[in-house]
């Protein structure tokens, strides 16, 4: 049966029946939980001290620890460039190395403006890998928007920019299955950032029961029942956070502003988070063509009101000239 938690915890069989908290502490490029089957190193485990030399970095504060590793915030060390990174060392567990080496190859194969990118890796001393992630500093997507009272136009637009990277992961052959606002971070340019492959498998394959992993509000109804995981998972999840973004409450249903758009919106959410997975988008390019859409046709409404407005001003002023005149 899946683990069910908070809504933004990612959990696992494995971790949940130890009765561990999974969740790292929100921002940076490792938040809310970049690869799966983590967190919380055993209470026997110290963290490393901050100095500590780690191929051509050095190990500064713990950013977060769970059940499968700790991660750090590193600089590069020898003074040729300054670089930060997050560092995450898996802890001594044969099943959860063999899984760590995997994401770690996942990562080396992606190369997206808005997936964060893996930058070197190695192994310690004791022979338990390690890699080092781009440290990106950012906002959670569902705190940028409201924090900046991003127009429906802003808020589609960086949708859109979820969906490309989403996208370009499907091309490859890999569903991400733990979309949601803890997993975008916003940086400094206004770009999204995808995070945490932690839990990605490659369409189309069955969990294995131990590390079914999910974050149950964001979950499709197939990650929830333990059925085939296929890309139509990562079209609801991008559903659910066209939900959120747009009426920021996780889980709800939307309650957009009442405006000619609202159902055109509605529609949209409705659609790529139905339950059955046949009756979604049949791709994610499909999404994001459907809010393109509804964002060129807001823009254009914007126009027409713009000018319409201009009109009855430029009439009222006419009316009263010549009210003076008579």
């Amino acid at each position: 049966m899946p683990i069910l938690v908070g809504e933004e915890s990612t959990v696992t069989a494995a971790t949940a029946s130890r009765g561990i908290d999974c969740r790292l502490p929100p921002g940076g490029a490792l938040s809310g939980r970049l690869f799966n089957r983590l967190v919380a190193a055993p209470p026997e485990e110290a963290p490393l001290p901050p100095g500590t030399p780690l191929g051509c970095w050095r190990i500064g504060r713990l950013l977060g620890c769970g059940g499968s590793a700790m991660v750090y915030l590193a600089d590069r060390a020898g003074g040729h460039f300054d670089q930060q990174a997050a560092i995450k060392i898996v802890r001594p567990d044969p099943r959860l190395v063999e899984q760590f080496r995997r994401e770690r190859q996942l990562l080396a194969e992606l190369g997206h403006p808005s997936i964060a990118r893996l930058i070197d890796g190695g192994a310690c001393e004791d022979g338990r890998p390690w890699f080092a992630m781009e440290h990106v500093s950012g906002v959670r997507i569902d705190h940028y928007v409201e924090h900046r009272r991003l127009s429906l136009h802003g808020r589609l637009v960086l949708f859109e920019g979820a969906c490309e990277a989403i996208a370009y992961a499907h091309a490859r052959g890999l569903v991400h299955r733990d979309i949601k606002p803890g997993n975008l971070l916003v940086d400094e340019h206004g770009r999204p950032r995808l995070l945490d492959f932690g839990i990605a498998m490659a369409d189309g394959a069955g969990d294995d029961g131990v590390y079914r992993a999910m974050t149950p509000i964001y979950a499709s109804p197939e990650q929830r029942g333990g059925g085939i995981v296929t890309k139509a998972s990562d079209i609801y999840q991008l559903g659910m956070l066209l939900g959120t973004l747009l009426m920021p409450e996780p889980g709800l249903p939307p309650r957009m502003a009442d405006t000619p758009l609202a159902d055109a919106l509605r529609a949209v959410v409705a659609r790529a988070t139905a339950h059955d997975a046949a009756q979604r988008f049949p791709s994610v390019a499909a999404l994001r063509a459907a809010a393109v859409a509804i964002r060129q046709r807001a823009r254009l409404l914007s126009v027409r009101r713009h000018v319409e407005a201009h009109r009855t001003a430029r009439f009222a002023g006419y009316r009263e000239a010549r009210a003076w005149c008579e």
